[in-house]
């Protein structure tokens, strides 16, 4: 068996619904991502495996975990993902999967706890903490870890304009500098992003547009000519990332049944770690399948494999309720204490673009809630099926 390291921590359980447990957490992610990123595994330690609860398993789902991290580090975003592991006995091991992080993460705000029977809080988390792997263990950033950092940065930004510099110099003469995929495929506009996007769909169908790209081909929005076949591949990389799912689902409008078929698609697609898709599923299921469809999509979230997936289906309130709260949603509203349902299609476009652009610039979690937000506003008011606009009918 592996033993722990700088990159790789064991835990024999994880207490849920424990608020020490979860800062505890919080703070294991976040000194290994400052640390070269690494894993977590929980349910065993260097020598015996004890196994995992379900509840314990599902506690400890990374999107669950991506988003309580998220909570004490912004404006910066944790990536990471996670695997189980099914032995003989019914013993299950989980491991969470951090990536490294470019830059160091700083604790923004305080995490306290108290314990039973005391009436002091305990301080586990504090603002402004940079918290490393020293070896086996969480530790506080010295001096040698910030000298490290800067001498690393130096490095890498040396390395990419040596590299940068050769491949110039090694130009055949004659020769041109083009942006291409992944695949070799030429792209200077949207249309050929997309076009490459679906090509890469017919071989593998889990192949997704980036945040990035989705970010790209909004800001370029006015210009796009959209297909059926380039709204399939947008809808569905959409639907993890919702910043701007909505806008796109008004462009869809016309072909319900296109943005159904994604949303069944997507509960055997196996690339929803850290994604919105869960959430996003069943609330689009409420306005775009009839009754049978959106059996069918609850069952599928049931039967998944996924823990957030079937959280999503059990916490599942009927399609009134869905409707109402989305409503509730959408109609209360605000950016900068304004409420958007004040503000004209005009308007809400202008500040959407806003956001994008500060996205592009710095992306963060704040930034894509907010063009989440007003992007949905945009569609409530574009969409013949959003309840705000069956309200008003």
């Amino acid at each position: 068996m592996s033993s722990e390291g700088r990159q790789r921590d064991h835990k024999r359980s994880f207490e849920t619904n424990s608020q020490k447990a979860d800062l505890e957490l919080v703070k294991d992610v976040v000194a290994m991502a400052n640390s070269g990123g690494g894993t977590l595994v929980f349910g065993r330690t260097d020598t015996d495996v004890f196994g995992l609860s379900e509840a314990e398993v599902s506690a400890l789902d990374s999107a669950r975990v991506s988003d309580l991290v998220d909570k004490f580090i912004a404006p910066n975003t944790i990536r990471l993902s996670h695997s189980v592991q099914r032995l003989a006995g019914e013993k299950v091991i989980l491991t969470l999967t951090i990536d490294p992080e470019p830059y160091p993460i700083v604790i923004s705000r305080d995490g306290t706890w108290r314990p039973p029977g005391e009436k002091l809080d305990k301080s586990i988390l504090r603002r402004g903490d940079v918290w490393v792997r020293h070896s086996s263990k969480n530790e506080r950033v010295g001096y040698e870890d910030l000298r490290e950092w800067i001498l690393s940065a130096r490095r890498d930004e040396r390395a990419q304009i040596l590299e940068r510099m050769a491949m110039l110099v090694n130009l055949p003469e004659g020769s041109s500098l083009e942006v291409v995929t992944t695949s070799g495929s030429r792209i200077d506009s949207p249309s050929q992003l997309i076009e490459s996007a679906i090509q890469r769909r017919k071989t593998d169908p889990d192949h997704l547009l980036s945040p990035d790209d989705l970010l790209w081909l909004f800001l370029q929005r006015n210009g796009l000519t959209l297909s059926d076949d380039h709204l399939r591949v947008i809808v569905a990389s959409a639907l993890r990332r919702s910043a701007t799912l909505y806008w796109w689902l008004a462009e869809a409008e016309h072909n319900p049944d296109l943005i159904v078929e994604e949303l069944i698609a997507a509960l055997s697609a196996s690339d929803r770690d850290k994604s919105d898709a869960a959430s996003n599923i069943v609330e689009l299921a409420a306005v775009y399948a009839d009754d049978p469809g959106t059996r069918q999509i609850i069952h599928g979230l049931r039967e998944s494999e996924y823990a957030h997936f079937r959280e999503a289906a059990d916490a599942w309130p009927g399609r009134q309720s869905a409707l109402r709260a989305l409503s509730r949603r959408v109609q209360g509203a605000k950016i900068q204490g304004r409420r958007l349902s004040d503000c004209s299609i005009d308007e809400l476009e202008s500040v959407a673009t806003d956001i994008a652009e500060s996205l592009a610039r710095r992306p963060t979690s704040a930034g894509a809630r907010q063009l989440a937000t007003v992007t949905r506003a945009i569609w409530a008011r574009r969409s013949t099926r959003s309840p705000v606009s069956l309200s008003q009918g």
